[in-house]
């Protein structure tokens, strides 16, 4: 009862692809905090046995890069005693990519709407 959870999606999306929210529906009501990325959705297990190919797998992308389910999360989310502001754990893997800090923020900002949003959706039905 007095463990909390730090849920990253990432890890969910390249561990288990066929429900990357089990351990979020799981412990919804223990997620304190987040660790928010985007990915292919490889599964890690192809890639164990090849070290350098884990990142791959956990690519670390601004949130919307890819095809993950945020809606999915965010309702999830809403109902977890989560307190914001939202942590991206996203990595800029093009030296050349001048604009990385504002996509990342943008994406931030869309998450924490969307949450907010969520949020009292939830409060006005309940």
């Amino acid at each position: 009862e007095f463990v909390g959870m730090c849920f990253d999606n990432g890890h969910g999306n390249c561990t288990n692809t066929a429900d990357p929210l089990e351990l979020a529906r799981r412990f919804q009501d223990r997620i304190f905090f987040v660790h928010l990325s985007d990915n292919v959705g490889l599964q890690s297990e192809d890639y164990w046995e090849d070290c350098p190919n884990m990142t791959k797998c956990d690519q670390h992308k601004i949130p919307f890069t890819e095809d993950y389910n945020w809606d999915a999360l965010i309702s999830l989310l809403a109902g977890s005693p989560l307190e914001s502001p939202l942590t991206l754990e996203v990595s800029q893997r093009d030296p050349e990519d001048d604009t990385f800090l504002a996509r990342a923020l943008a994406a931030g900002e869309e998450l924490q709407s969307r949450l907010d949003k969520a949020r009292s959706a939830t409060l006005a039905t309940a």
